[in-house]
């Protein structure tokens, strides 16, 4: 039984490590594509490598390669999908804003998607947070084990006393983190309109409406649902577009 185990734990890391290495080479051809100029085959390398591990190098160069094509919007799409895995990347946020601004009828400075609070948070990324909320809260557990076991010694007693309420209170707060994180990542947030008179539903797949989606403008999503996106337009009306006809990260 445990020869077979780990025959199949062997098997699983093969594939995990085949997977790996499909990605990285899909990501390494669309470098060298990138640098031969190859924009249009880059752009494939780099898009089938998101699909397989998404992530802030694939996009950034995704947003390189469509530079390259002069395709503004993809680009700007891709370089803010790049900030969205690495909030606090200069490099996308410096390039997003040119990009931006070889945009048409863009009247205003690009502003990152990302407040300086999510920045902050999104810095420390699932991974650490996940960490301190597991020291915290073994901490927190230790600390009430020795109070309720009606330990004698008075340094420990001591020590749970003092430690117990603030441990408490950062792994509440460092697990918060972990779920916001975690969650942040799972979802798309903003989406721009892939090009002109974009059809409008009043529900997903519902009836459709006259409300045209202006070009270049970042709609924060408010709800996602099957394959639809619920937005709000300049107009202060709620609509709900198909994925199929917008860029979203």
């Amino acid at each position: 039984m445990m020869k077979e185990a780990k025959l199949i734990l062997i098997f699983l890391l093969m594939c995990c490590a085949d997977v790996r290495a499909q990605t990285d080479s899909l990501f390494l051809k669309g470098v060298k594509q990138l640098s031969e100029s190859n924009y249009s085959s880059a752009s494939e390398s780099f898009l089938k490598d998101i699909r397989k591990k998404p992530g802030h190098d694939a996009f950034y160069n995704l947003g390189m390669a469509y530079a390259g094509k002069e395709n503004w919007l993809k680009s700007l799409w891709a370089f803010e999908s790049a900030l969205k895995y690495r909030p606090g990347s200069s490099d996308a946020a410096y390039n997003a804003a040119l990009v931006y601004e070889k945009l048409e009828n863009t009247s205003s400075d690009w502003e990152n998607p990302f407040s300086w609070s999510k920045r902050l948070l999104l810095g420390f990324g699932s991974s650490i947070w996940g960490g301190l909320s597991f020291i915290f809260g073994l901490i927190s557990g230790l600390a009430i084990f020795i109070l309720l076991s009606g330990s004698e010694n008075y340094k420990y007693r001591k020590f749970s006393k003092f430690s117990l309420l603030p441990s408490i209170v950062l792994f509440v707060l460092c697990f918060y983190s972990f779920m916001l994180v975690s969650d942040h990542y799972r979802k798309d947030h903003y989406l721009y309109a892939s090009g002109n008179g974009i059809q409008t539903h009043v529900s997903p797949g519902g009836i459709a409406i006259e409300e045209n989606l202006e070009s270049y403008v970042r709609y924060e999503i408010l709800e996602s649902r099957n394959g639809w996106f619920k937005i709000l337009t300049k107009n202060d009306r709620t609509v709900w577009v198909s994925e199929k006809n917008v860029l979203s990260y």
